[in-house]
């Protein structure tokens, strides 16, 4: 049975790949798909090579079309439980990234690390604690790096930032909204354990650390704080560690405005860097776009001629050859979203 895809949007969540993707499907004379199941293995190819590949979630049918949901090879890292094998049916919680991650992979979590060591050494941890896969490669990402599953199902550590793309100078614009600002960041964290391994101290630190930073901050935004809570990851910090932790959420949330619109890809409005070729369908969630000309007025100490942001949703609309992209710290306000935004009382910010 064939079947035509009318559109597909494809999203990412936090740094570790592609995460979840949702299609329209019409097929000739109200047609049936058979294998069309949750659980069936979902690639996305352009031009013959593959860009993205998950599992279906769910599938709703209406008239000959069918909506359909599906969940990248990562996404299923924070359900899955971080044990180790011992034996007859008897576990116990784990530590160790490569451990896990193998464990998980037996189990049916959809990635591995193909042989490649991530983390072969017990990350810091409350002595019992059972935590999910997802949260141990969050301990061993840090700083620039963030842990990714590719589309072929491997798990590896990569660096941030970098630009894939860019657009033709004066095609779009970005708004901006307060949703993520803050001047500051407090963190709340666990300092000290007893004998027990239960948590016995809480402290509290603050970013960002930078000499200056937050002055500059509070003089062009205005002053903004919100709370951390470290103590959701469930490990002990030092308090250099927990301010090094907080001055890394501050670089991605902290200090800055979140973008109001997306931005409209077409064949003649951009190429990929350091080529002519125009391929709208090939951008991917988590590329880098930069866009020549749009002044990055959220910075508060700098104003830069041009803006790179990370493309956090990419929605493909293939009979167009065209595809509508939202950025990371997307934050749709119309008017009266943003009345109710400042009538509501302020929500902290929580861990990832």
């Amino acid at each position: 049975m064939s079947a035509l895809v009318d559109s597909t949007i494809f999203r990412r969540e936090g740094w570790s790949g592609d995460y979840q993707a949702s299609c329209t499907l019409s097929t000739p004379n109200n047609g049936s798909i058979p294998w069309l199941r949750r659980g069936a293995l979902w690639e996305t190819y352009e031009a013959g090579c593959l860009v993205w590949a998950g599992f279906v979630d769910e599938v709703s049918r209406d008239s000959g079309t069918f909506e359909v949901s599906a969940y990248g090879r990562g996404a299923r890292a924070s359900e899955f439980p971080a044990v180790k094998y011992e034996s007859g049916v008897t576990y116990t919680p784990s530590y160790i990234p490569d451990e896990a991650v193998d464990a998980a992979e037996a189990r049916g979590m959809g990635f591995g690390r193909g042989g490649v060591n991530i983390g072969g050494v017990a990350v810091a941890q409350t002595p019992g604690e059972v935590t999910t896969v997802g949260a141990l490669l969050d301990r061993i990402a840090t700083g620039t790096f963030h842990w990714w599953v590719d589309s072929y199902g491997k798990v590896a550590l990569r660096q941030a930032g970098g630009v894939k793309w860019v657009m033709r100078p004066g095609e779009t614009y970005l708004g901006t909204a307060d949703d993520n600002y803050a001047s500051r960041l407090w963190g709340l964290y666990v300092s000290a354990v007893n004998g027990e391994g239960d948590p016995s101290e809480w402290s509290m630190t603050f970013a960002p650390s930078a000499a200056g930073v937050e002055a500059e901050t509070i003089d062009k935004f205005g002053p903004a704080e919100q709370i951390v809570d470290l103590t959701a990851l469930g490990r002990l910090f030092s308090s250099s560690s927990a301010r090094a932790d907080l001055d890394a959420r501050y670089e991605s949330v902290g200090g800055r405005m979140g973008w109001t619109n997306g931005i409209n890809l077409t064949e003649t409005n951009m190429h990929r860097v350091g080529t002519r070729v125009s391929a709208p369908l090939a951008v991917r969630a988590g590329d880098g776009l930069m866009l020549p000309g749009v002044i990055d007025d959220r910075s508060s100490t700098t104003y830069l001629p041009n803006v790179t942001v990370t493309l956090g949703e990419v929605r493909r609309i293939h009979d167009e050859n065209r595809a509508e992209v939202k950025p990371v710290d997307f934050a749709p306000r119309g008017f009266s979203e943003a009345l109710a935004a400042a009538q509501a009382p302020p929500s902290p910010v929580t861990a990832a």
